[in-house]
């Protein structure tokens, strides 16, 4: 679960922020052949399943809004007006998996690890008290759309204790990064 949050929240948001700067308002996405890999695969389809918080196949307006206020972005409806607008290439007003995996995989350049970490870390630690805390945990539980998990403390602190009971530091992060191998440092 975690590693789902981190790995694809870190892929989709610069993949996403990279695919943005590369487009202007009067440009569509054009379809381009570019080779994924199937973990990238795998990937894309890990952070639409996640995203698509209705299980309909599709990421309407709504869902769009929250995947990008996860990612750190705060949309005005108009922007998700218009971002809809350049990815939805079938006109139907939702983002098809196939619509989603053209959008990341349009510039797969790669961004420093130590800043994509540090932006990701950014994410947790809302409060920016250089630790991940239970309550960041929950929140972001939360925010992914799992309140199950958010509304059971015990197992939130277990996860946190398992790491550093006094909350996860920069350091405790990248450790467990690591370990999952989504970062090498």
């Amino acid at each position: 679960m975690l590693r789902s949050l981190v790995g694809s929240e870190m892929c989709i948001r610069d993949r996403y922020q990279r695919r943005v700067r590369g487009l202007n308002s009067s440009t569509m996405v054009k379809k381009r052949q570019v080779q994924i890999s199937e973990d990238d695969m795998r990937q894309f389809k890990e952070a639409f399943e996640l995203f698509d918080t209705d299980q309909s196949g599709t990421i309407d307006g709504s869902e769009l809004k929250f995947c990008m206020q996860a990612l750190g972005f705060d949309p005005s409806p108009y922007e998700i007006k218009e971002m809809l607008e350049k990815i939805d290439q079938d006109g139907n007003a939702t983002v098809e998996f196939e619509e989603f995996v053209d959008l990341l995989s349009g510039k797969m350049d790669e961004k420093d690890p130590t800043t994509e970490m540090a932006d990701a870390f950014a994410m947790f630690d809302k409060d920016n008290t250089g630790r991940i805390t239970f309550k960041n945990m929950q929140d972001i539980c939360r925010e992914m759309g799992d309140k199950e998990l958010a509304d059971n403390e015990p197992e939130v602190q277990q996860i946190i204790d398992e790491i550093n009971p006094a909350g996860w530091t920069m350091e405790d992060f990248l450790a467990l990064m690591q370990r999952q191998g989504v970062y090498q440092g």
